[in-house]
C-alpha cells in the first residue's frame, strides 16, 4: 500500500491544526462536487484498515490502494488518553517518486507545491462516557483559545454530523475544509482526488465502530513484576519497592529526553512531600543499557539533587511499562505491584501529585494527560529532533528535514541523537530524509507546534 499513516507527537498541533482544518466552518469549495457522485462501495472487494485505539477499522476500496498520489492518514485522542478520538485521511497530489526526489534535493518552490498539494478527503471524530456533539466542541474550542486561534475558527455543531454510536461512544462525520487546496492540484490528481471523494461517505457509513481501546489498553489492572538493580548496581525487586508504599510513581525517562531531564528538581521535591503519605517515586532510566548512559544519568540525578531510587531496565519491561505514548510516562502502582491509574504522559509536575491522592482514593477511572505531552516549551531558541532506536539509545547520523511553509533545512543527529534546528517559532514538518545503516526507512510525517519544543522520531532497527 503506498498510504502512509502522518505520526502527530505534538497534540497541541493536532487540535490547531486537524480540527480547525478538519471542521470547515463554510460551505466545501468542492461541495458541488461531493454532492453531484456519491459511490458505494463493494464490501465484498475492500481491504480493512483498523485503528484499533479510536475504535474504527475502515474498509477501503481498490480506488484507494493503488493511487497516483498518496494517501496519508491520521488518528490520535485529542485529548491524550480521555477518549476524544479523530481519523483523518488526506490525498497528496503527487507522486512518492516525485516526493523522495524532493526530499533529496528541496527548492524553495518544490517544497511549496508539497505544502499546497493536499486536500482532504474525509474525517471522523469519536467521543466516549456517552458525551455527545456539544461535549466535543466544548472542548476542542477551550483547546483551540487556549492556544491562540481567533473566534472566527472555533467549531460549531453544524460543523459535525452524527454517524453511529457503539456503547458509550459517539462517532461524528465532519465538514470538509472550504481552503482545501483542491485548486492546487494538476488536472489529473483533481480527476483521481474526485474518485477518491465519491467514495468517501460510504466509506464512513460502512466502517466498523467497536471498542475504543485508547492509549493504554489493558494498562490499568496489569501487574508489575521484576528483579532488576538500581543505578549503582544493587539487587532489587519489584517488591521491595513495592510493598513499602501504599502507592509507589514509576516515572520511566531517559538522559536523551529533554523534558525528563528538566523535571528531576521537581521530582524529588514531590517524593520528599510523599514520605509523609506512605508513598514514593521511582525512577526507571529507559536507556541505561550502556556504561555511558548510567553514567551520565548518575551526573544529571546529582546534579538535580535526586536521592530516590532510580532502578536499571530489565528484560520485557517495556511489556510492563508501554512507553508508546511519549516521554517520560509515569506509573501508579499499589503495594500488591498493580497499576492502579492512567499512566501520565509527559512532564507534568502539576499532575503528579492529584494523581497520587486519587489513586490513594481509589479514583482510577481519571486521566491527567493534557494536550502537548511530547513538547518542552520555552526551550532556549531552538527545536531539537531526537532520534532512538527501539530499545531507546540515540541513533547518531540520522538525516533529518525540517521545513517551513517556504523552506527546508537539512540536519544530522550526533552521538546523543540530537539534531537542532534555530529557527523562528512556528509549525515545521520533519521528515527522517535517511537512516544509518542498520536502520529501516520511515517515511512518517511529523509537527511541531508553534513554540520551541523536542520532539522524539523511534527508528526500527533491520
Amino acid at each position: 500500500m503506498k498510504n502512509h499513516v502522518i505520526k502527530y507527537l505534538c497534540v497541541q498541533m493536532v487540535v490547531l491544526s486537524m480540527v480547525t482544518g478538519l471542521c470547515g466552518f463554510k460551505a466545501s469549495a468542492y461541495a458541488s462536487t461531493k454532492e453531484a457522485t456519491k459511490k458505494e462501495i463493494d464490501l465484498d472487494n475492500t481491504t480493512a484498515y483498523a485503528f484499533d485505539e479510536e475504535g474504527i477499522t475502515l474498509y477501503l476500496p481498490p480506488e484507494y490502494l493503488d493511487t497516483k498520489g498518496i494517501i496519508e492518514y491520521s488518528a490520535t485522542d485529542l485529548t491524550s488518553g480521555d477518549g476524544l478520538y479523530l481519523i483523518e485521511a488526506t490525498y497528496r497530489g503527487m507522486t512518492p517518486e516525485n516526493v523522495e526526489k524532493l526530499m533529496e534535493n528541496p527548492t524553495e518552490e518544490g517544497t511549496a507545491k508539497y505544502r499546497n498539494s493536499t486536500a482532504m478527503l474525509f474525517g471522523i471524530i469519536g467521543i466516549d462516557k456517552n458525551r455527545n456533539a456539544s461535549d466535543i466542541v466544548s472542548i476542542v474550542n477551550a483547546q483551540l483559545l487556549e492556544y491562540g486561534a481567533d473566534e472566527d475558527s472555533l467549531l460549531k455543531e453544524s460543523d459535525i454530523t452524527e454517524v453511529t454510536t457503539y456503547e458509550d461512544c459517539t462517532y461524528y462525520k465532519a465538514k470538509l475544509p472550504e481552503e482545501n487546496n483542491y485548486d492546487n492540484l494538476e488536472p489529473e490528481f483533481q480527476e483521481e482526488f474526485d474518485l477518491l471523494l465519491s467514495y468517501a461517505d460510504s466509506i464512513i457509513e460502512n466502517a466498523d465502530y467497536h471498542e475504543a481501546l485508547g492509549m493504554f489498553p489493558g494498562v490499568v489492572g496489569s501487574k508489575v513484576s521484576f528483579e532488576t538493580t538500581d543505578i549503582d548496581g544493587n539487587p532489587i525487586t519489584s517488591d521491595e519497592i513495592f510493598a513499602k508504599n501504599d502507592i509507589t510513581m514509576v516515572n520511566v525517562w531517559a538522559t536523551w529526553c529533554g523534558w525528563c531531564v528538566k523535571e528531576l528538581p521537581e521530582l524529588e521535591e514531590i517524593n520528599n512531600k510523599l514520605a509523609k503519605k506512605n508513598c514514593a517515586i521511582v525512577g526507571l532510566l529507559g536507556d541505561g543499557m550502556n556504561d555511558g548512559a548510567i553514567e551520565d544519568a548518575k551526573a544529571l540525578l546529582d546534579d538535580a539533587g535526586c536521592t530516590y531510587t532510580c532502578i536499571m531496565p530489565f528484560d520485557g519491561w517495556q511489556d510492563q511499562f508501554n512507553m508508546d505514548n511519549g516521554w517520560p510516562t509515569s506509573f501508579l502502582v499499589d503495594s500488591t505491584g498493580t497499576i492502579v491509574a492512567a499512566p501520565i504522559v509527559g512532564a507534568q509536575v502539576k499532575k503528579y501529585e492529584e494523581a497520587i491522592e486519587k489513586a490513594l482514593a481509589g479514583k482510577t477511572d481519571e486521566s491527567y494527560n493534557d494536550p502537548g505531552y511530547n513538547s518542552v516549551k520555552n526551550n532556549e531558541g531552538a527545536y531539537r529532533i531526537f532520534v532512538v532506536d527501539n530499545d531507546s539509545k540515540p541513533v547518531e547520523g540520522t538525516m533529518i528535514q525540517f521545513c517551513s511553509d517556504d523552506t527546508c533545512n537539512m540536519g544530522a543527529t550526533d552521538k546523543d541523537g540530537i539534531a537542532t534546528f534555530e529557527k523562528p517559532e512556528g509549525v515545521y514538518e520533519v521528515h527522517v530524509l535517511k537512516a544509518p545503516k542498520g536502520y529501516k526507512a520511515n517515511d512518517d510525517v511529523y509537527l511541531t507546534i508553534n513554540e520551541y519544543s523536542d520532539l522524539t522520531i523511534v527508528l526500527e532497527k533491520e
